[in-house]
């Protein structure tokens, strides 16, 4: 049975169980790959012209108390309001609450849009470890150090309080876990906010013609709520600590190249691979991460920042915060080595 290892965002204190390891090497986290992708923007529909007559909001508030309200009031109303959906019910009253409502539904979609790991501290933890284990240097901050070495709370606390009062965190999984928030992925998030508006629509019994003016400005089919940044591939991945990178299409030439491997797992080989197999810290080592490239438990990423970036926006030299002109190194040949080292050993060892 593999052992648990926890992916850590300590910038943003989130927290991805990854349960067995091995199993995500060879079975594939392309899920997890969005997770370093950009914040997707939002798009809330803006009311079709009046003439339409299929999907018109309507274009008066008639003798509706709203109608002599001052102009000013309508922000202060949809603020107070304390659930998504109703901002979204208000706004359909009519095509003047609408174009209030507008940006007031966007900003709620916005707060719930699902967030990027782009740029933060990194590491993959198991949760063997011992708390007397060696952290990679330097990968706490002293405000970390501090929470680090400050029992854990005894009220509120992720783990639901498995452990004793004034107990110390026993691994940096078991910090992770006891402080931090787990944190879906970004397909997960959307599967819960891209449809919820047809959802809550059901709950609260919206009329066929509300429906319909639902559908017009939460249009999921046409343009979605959530929109992926454009990122033309191939695409390089940038470990921006160590001004390190490896191309996509180094990745796509070891699969043609190693067809017959990539056949033993049926899936490919992403971005989230080469990050997960470089952070993860386990000073223990064991029979779980038995590698022949010898670093997969070392970590030699751990606690790193990565992005994600068109290949054709990269440049290999670039000007530094000092002002000095930096030179970025392709790491790629060495990513694939070690790719093709730990997975033909999984053949045998997994």
């Amino acid at each position: 049975m593999g052992r648990g290892w926890y992916l850590i965002n300590l910038d943003k204190r989130q927290y991805r169980s990854m349960f067995k390891l091995e199993d995500l090497f060879v079975s594939g986290s392309w899920e997890d790959d969005k997770l370093f992708w950009p914040v997707p923007s939002v798009h809330i529909g803006k009311p079709s012209p009046a003439k339409d007559a299929g999907t018109d909001i309507r274009t008066s508030l008639n003798s509706s108390i709203f109608s002599r309200l001052p102009l000013e009031l309508y922000d202060n109303i949809f603020e107070s309001l304390d659930y998504y959906f109703d901002c979204v019910c208000l706004g359909l009253v009519c095509r003047l609450l609408w174009n209030v409502a507008h940006r007031h539904v966007r900003k709620r979609y916005i707060e719930n849009a699902p967030g990027s790991w782009a740029g933060d501290r990194i590491i993959c933890a198991e949760d063997y470890c011992k708390r007397n284990d060696p952290l990679p240097p330097g990968l706490l901050t002293e405000e970390e150090e501090k929470e680090w070495n400050t029992p854990l709370p005894t009220t509120g606390c992720g783990c639901e309080n498995m452990h004793k009062p004034n107990t110390l965190s026993q691994s940096l999984a078991d910090f992770a876990v006891c402080r931090f928030t787990d944190q879906n992925t970004p397909m997960e998030v959307r599967r819960k906010t891209d449809y919820r508006a047809t959802r809550d629509a059901i709950q609260r019994q919206l009329c066929r013609y509300d429906r319909r003016l639902l559908d017009a400005v939460l249009d999921k089919s046409g343009t979605p709520v959530y929109e992926e940044v454009e990122m033309e591939a191939p695409r390089i991945l940038r470990n921006l600590s160590r001004k390190e990178y490896v191309r996509e299409d180094a990745l796509d030439q070891f699969m043609e190249d190693e067809e017959e491997l990539m056949d033993e797992y049926g899936y490919g080989v992403c971005f989230a691979h080469v990050i997960l197999m470089r952070v993860c810290w386990s000073p223990r080592g064991g029979p779980a991460l038995r590698d022949p490239t010898d670093k997969t438990h070392g970590g030699p990423w751990a606690g790193d920042r990565f992005d994600y970036m068109s290949a054709k926006d990269f440049r290999t030299v670039e000007k530094g915060d000092d002002g000095q002109m930096v030179e970025w190194r392709d790491i790629s040949a060495e990513v694939v080595w070690d790719i093709k080292s730990l997975w033909g050993a999984a053949l045998i060892d997994w």
